[in-house]
């Protein structure tokens, strides 16, 4: 493996816990961040499906469930998300523990690029947050940065690896990808023929085929 792209949401960030833990807390639910992260993962893992099956709505519900928030008041809470969500566009703008130290380390070992299905910000929002860029800088160096608003095509659609796979000049074999769900990473690199990387901090997912990783370093 020569070079390895990365999804964004829920690899490099996740949906800020101090925004969503006010939401939460507001109707009874936990606010501390570690909590919350976990509540994510596992919402993120019961909406997950194969082939593009992804279930949003659900995930919202599961993120409401989890976090801790009283039978009585899940109705309220979940309505609460959805507006939070109308309300800040960027929520998912919350950069994992030690992601800028995690994204230099693995720069000296593999080139790295970004697919993402997103609105045509990502790249300005990973420079923002000092994750990493295009070209020299003081974030973490990538060749490709593909954003599915932008590129015209989204994940799992395979064309949208295709496209930094063009840029890298490397043989799908050659290259990993890192995603967090089922629905749109591993299937969309799988038919793509990149090797696709489930990251699963918590374990939820049992399925055995394809690999997982607990986090983003155990690729060094």
């Amino acid at each position: 493996m020569r070079a390895v792209l990365l999804d964004v949401g829920g690899v490099l960030v996740v949906p800020d816990p101090r925004a969503v833990g006010g939401v939460m807390g507001g109707h009874g639910g936990a606010t501390d961040p570690d909590d919350l992260i976990r509540a994510h993962y596992r919402a993120v893992h019961e909406a997950d499906g194969d082939d593009g099956d992804f279930d949003w709505p659900g995930y919202h519900t599961g993120l409401v469930v989890h976090s801790g928030v009283p039978v009585g008041a899940r109705e309220l809470c979940n309505q609460g998300m959805i507006e939070l969500v109308r309300a800040m566009p960027n929520l998912w703008s919350y950069p994992l523990p030690g992601m800028a130290a995690t994204l230099r380390a693995l720069a000296g070992r593999y080139r790295l690029g970004i697919v993402s299905n997103n609105d045509g910000t990502v790249g300005r929002l990973l420079a923002e947050q000092g994750l990493c860029q295009l070209g020299a800088g003081p974030a973490a160096p990538v060749e490709v940065i593909v954003d599915s608003a932008l590129a015209g095509v989204a994940k799992p659609d395979p064309r949208i690896f295709t496209l930094a796979l063009d840029v890298l000049g490397l043989p799908p074999e050659e290259v990993g990808y890192v995603g967090d769900t089922r629905a749109y990473d591993v299937s969309g690199a799988r038919a793509a023929g990149l090797r696709p990387f489930h990251l699963d901090p918590y374990g939820f997912c049992v399925a055995a085929d394809h690999e997982h990783l607990a986090d983003l370093a155990d690729l060094l």
